[in-house]
């Protein structure tokens, strides 16, 4: 997350002096680098839930209830 939101502070301080087209390549790589670190913390979240469940399988049947009955 450290590493993005240098890259993004880089990018909003350097972006006057770039052509469109770098500010374009430059948006892509960030966009690449926010969607890695969500997929990293969304399977960081599901691997938490798993040990969750290890240790205390009623949890499972607790989140299925949670989310039909909100």
């Amino acid at each position: 997350q450290e590493a993005l939101e240098t890259a993004i502070a880089k990018f909003n301080k350097d972006s006057a002096t770039m052509s469109n087209s770098v500010k374009d390549v430059k948006r892509g790589e960030l966009q690449k680098m926010l969607q890695d670190l969500q997929q990293e913390d969304q399977r960081i979240q599901q691997q938490l839930q798993q040990r969750q469940i290890e240790i205390d399988p009623k949890k499972l049947s607790y989140s299925y209830l949670k989310i039909f009955f909100k």
